[in-house]
């Protein structure tokens, strides 16, 4: 048995917050988890980053120039956490 536990044992990782009633996917890395809820680098643009790499760029290259936040999620508002798998 881990001596951390999850979803602390995460941080670092990718993953995915399902949030809402609506369980809209906040996928990201773990920055922190807190009494209140969890911390994740959200990065602003999907779409473009999606469509960079269909272009042909490097995923980690294109992860460089794009626009990340850091997103507090509140406990009451997420649904499910996983760590992302690909």
């Amino acid at each position: 048995m881990a001596d951390i536990s999850i979803p602390e044992a995460w941080i670092g990782d990718d993953i995915v917050v399902l949030v809402g009633d609506g369980l809209e996917p906040l996928n990201g890395p773990l920055l922190e988890v807190n009494d209140r809820g969890v911390i994740i680098d959200y990065l602003l643009n999907q779409d473009e980053l999606e469509q960079r790499i269909v272009g042909g760029e490097e995923r980690e290259a294109v992860h460089q120039d794009m626009k990340f936040v850091d997103m507090f999620i509140p406990w009451h508002r997420i649904s499910g956490i996983s760590r992302s798998r690909g």
